[in-house]
């Protein structure tokens, strides 16, 4: 393993070099790969603000190899004096445990050793949510923005000399930082007449940055091995206007966007890591300035994509520079109508899943290139529809030589290899039909052609 992240640290741009030891050493977990989470711009954040800290070192530490190895200098978990958790999704949950279990750290926060294993801190966004799936695990609980916070941690272990009761007590004063019941049963700092069973989460409140006027808010580290490979994530805004039922965005946080002086400024701080930009927001278009940063994008040359988009916010110059950059499409027949170039082979995993969602509906894919765009496509595949659902006087489906009453049949091509598991179509599928899967799937079952041409 240690050679594996030799290797993906040479791959990197805009690395810092991390030259141990501090007095405040901390190993920064995200709890998933590495293609994840080095896609993440708050993990990015993180990490360089510990690591400007004059006192302080983070490394990055993911759920890859057993024992983990820290990315920076493959140092094993027991070298650190803190582990913090960034958690952006629900189901990292299990990752957390997982990398607890297999780092032979204890997963309830009051079964540790009190000087034998590390202290535990959560943060990210989920905490904000809904902190209590994680209450138990964790020793410290970081919720909000999380930049502000990590400067008083350090500068609360630093002040304790080595002593962890008192660092513990000091964090539990700060303001968005919450000391959970099992760190404070474990330290001797439950409240008089409480112990960790009876001691029951407070409400606490998000604490955030109110004004966005940092330019800190970019990714300094650039790889070709993320989901968003050689693209640099700059932040324009957090929170979100609107409050959709489904997304926990605009309830949970106020909506605060970044000044175009301070976007600007990030822009020109990380273009010399790459010439992908990517707009970071939970509705991009709700930006009051959007069509300024992206004029701007667009006399620097820059190919921008966008993290998410509403319909209604969307503008001209946006569609614009989009279209410019090369939108991120899954298939490669709908890359070529779009001018987009193909993955190298063996990379679009998008493009394998839309091929096997398509087989599940029973639908055939477009055979040529123009096809792809969505109202020719719309509309042939209603028209074969209707077309196959038409019954004639004769007792056969209008347009398929099938007899009306033949029930379709599941699809059992390249079941061995997964590609397929749908229900075939009456006409067969365009793809197995070249590969010879469904031979003789044109033919009428002996009995029913019989009786059809008794009847005729």
């Amino acid at each position: 393993m240690a050679l594996h992240w030799r290797r993906s640290v040479a791959r990197e741009i805009g690395t810092p070099k991390i030259i141990p030891p501090a007095d405040c050493q901390i190993a920064l977990v995200y709890p998933n790969t590495y293609t994840v989470g080095m896609s993440s711009l708050g993990y990015q954040m993180v990490y360089r603000g510990i690591n400007d800290q004059p006192l302080a070192l983070a490394e990055r530490f993911f759920c890859e190899g057993r024992p983990a190895l820290s990315v920076e200098n493959q140092r094993p978990l027991d070298q650190f004096d803190l582990v913090a958790f960034s958690i952006s999704y629900e189901l990292d949950y299990l990752n957390v445990v997982r990398f607890l279990l297999d780092n032979h750290i204890s997963v309830v926060a009051a079964e540790r050793d009190p000087e034998a294993e590390p202290i535990v801190l959560a943060g990210g966004i989920c905490l904000s949510v809904n902190r209590l799936p994680i209450y138990d695990l964790a020793d410290i609980l970081v919720v909000g923005d999380g930049e502000l916070r990590m400067e008083r941690i350090i500068e609360a272990w630093t002040n304790a000399a080595g002593n962890r009761a008192r660092f513990v007590e000091a964090v539990a004063t700060i303001e968005g930082v919450e000391v959970t019941a099992g760190a404070l049963g474990r330290f001797g700092l439950e409240p008089a007449g409480q112990t960790p069973d009876t001691l029951r989460p407070p409400p606490i409140e998000p604490h955030v940055v109110q004004t966005l006027n940092s330019t800190d808010a970019f990714a300094t580290i650039v790889t070709p091995d993320s989901e968003l490979a050689d693209c640099c994530l700059v932040e324009i805004a957090r929170g979100c206007p609107y409050r959709c039922r489904f997304c926990f965005m605009g309830h949970c946080v106020p909506h605060r966007v970044r000044p175009f002086a301070a976007v600007r400024e990030m822009i020109e701080r990380g273009r010399h890591l790459t010439q992908r930009l990517g707009l970071i927001a939970a509705a991009v278009g709700s930006h009051p300035e959007i069509d300024r940063i992206c004029e701007f994008c667009r006399s620097e040359g820059l190919a921008v994509s966008f993290s998410s988009l509403r319909v209604e916010d969307v503008t001209p110059v946006m569609l614009d520079l989009l279209a410019a950059g090369g939108p991120a499409i899954g298939h490669n027949r709908t890359r070529g109508g779009f001018g987009a170039p193909a993955p190298p082979a063996g990379q679009e995993p998008l493009g394998r899943t839309s091929d096997r969602i398509h087989c599940r509906s029973g639908r055939t894919w477009p055979e040529r290139p123009e096809d792809v765009f969505h109202g020719r496509s719309a509309r042939r595949a209603a028209r074969r529809h209707r077309s196959d659902r038409t019954v004639g006087r004769g007792g056969t489906a209008s347009g398929s030589r099938l007899p009306a009453t033949t029930a379709p049949t599941r699809c059992t091509a390249g079941r061995a290899r997964g590609q397929c598991l749908g229900l075939r179509p009456q006409t067969g599928h365009a793809a197995c039909r070249a590969r010879n899967t469904h031979a003789g799937a044109d033919q009428e079952p002996p009995q029913t052609a019989g009786r059809l041409a008794s009847a005729n």
